[in-house]
């Protein structure tokens, strides 16, 4: 936290398989841009989910939330990751990347909650549009 009207998020994930996996067990990156209220997939806001798919993937997301006034926040954020067979062959060359902003809407200040209308884009993506409730980690 910056300050009191000021937080910095950050959000590293890791995901490692050996053996068989059924595809959809793979990892993926990328977050559900159709619109939907509830959304527990938010790794790299702005690619739409699951596109890219492997067996390794890893991924780092920074977001910087302003309060404004009232119940309302803004927010920036951004990412970048990567899937590959084998860790071994992880290659910065295909690196995926993501970003946008956003507004938050207080919705139950007692318990954080709130509703968040994002607007993102990516590596292999059209920039859409994300609603959802909570934030995205």
């Amino acid at each position: 936290m910056f300050s009191e009207r000021t937080i910095l998020a950050l959000h590293f994930l890791g995901q490692f398989h050996t053996g068989d996996v059924p595809f959809r067990e793979l990892a993926g990156l990328g977050a559900n841009l159709g619109g939907s209220l509830y959304n527990n997939a938010n790794l790299l806001r702005g690619i739409y989910e699951q596109r890219f798919r492997d067996r390794q993937m890893v991924t780092f997301q920074a977001e910087l939330r302003q309060k404004l006034f009232w119940r309302i926040d803004g927010a920036v954020f951004g990412g970048v990751g990567n899937v590959s067979n084998y860790i071994d062959k992880f290659s910065l060359s295909n690196t995926k990347y993501a970003g946008g902003a956003g507004i938050r809407f207080n919705f139950i200040r007692r318990d954080r909650l709130n509703l968040r209308l994002d607007y993102a884009g990516g590596t292999g993506s059209k920039p859409g549009i994300l609603f959802a409730i909570g934030e995205a980690f």
